[in-house]
């Protein structure tokens, strides 16, 4: 629930600063030329840390941390039979729930690993000039998948090379077997 407020604020912040006209400072591009002679555009974007952002992202963090030391205590009762039969009835009194609770911390850790960059300058602030940035977020412009690079699988002169190629394969493996 906090996170859903923290974002909702977040929106609020940058459509005011999109309203006020700072939009077009909001952002800058950026040109890299590689060594390759390679030219590659990004735009560059500044972020403010927050306390309230800082706060969530403490909160999800110590919501992981309790979430592994219910995991460790309940292994441990595991091992008293005589005292989780009176507190929770059953094995499955006692397990269920630590299932449950095994399975969400350990894709809300996964989730965490993948999207941790992404989910820190999600809990940021937008600035309205790169000046005011604690932090700055580039990011390439170009789309990522460049549809020139990609082949159509319909085309039949690459179904044929395809053909060609597996027969050539084929063959050699038969000359190798009749070797032997």
């Amino acid at each position: 629930l906090l996170t859903a407020l923290f974002l909702h604020h977040r929106s609020r912040v940058y459509r005011e600063l999109e309203g006020n006209g700072a939009k077009c400072r909001m952002s800058k591009e950026l040109i890299f030329h590689s060594p390759d002679a390679t030219v590659r555009y990004f735009t560059q974007a500044g972020f403010a840390k927050s306390s309230a952002g800082a706060l969530v992202a403490s909160l999800w963090v110590a919501m992981l941390c309790l979430g592994y030391a219910y995991v460790v205590l309940f292994c441990a009762l595991s091992y008293v039979p005589d005292f989780y039969q009176r507190a929770f009835g059953s094995w499955n009194g006692l397990m269920e729930p630590w299932l449950l609770v095994f399975t969400v911390t350990h894709i809300l850790a996964a989730a965490f690993v993948v999207f941790r960059d992404a989910a820190r300058v999600l809990l940021m602030l937008p600035v309205a000039s790169l000046g005011e940035a604690s932090h700055v977020m580039i990011q390439d412009t170009r789309p990522l998948v460049n549809d020139d690079a990609c082949k159509d699988p319909d085309d039949e002169t690459m179904a044929l090379a395809g053909a060609k190629g597996l027969q050539r394969h084929l063959r050699r493996i038969e000359a190798a077997y009749s070797r032997q």
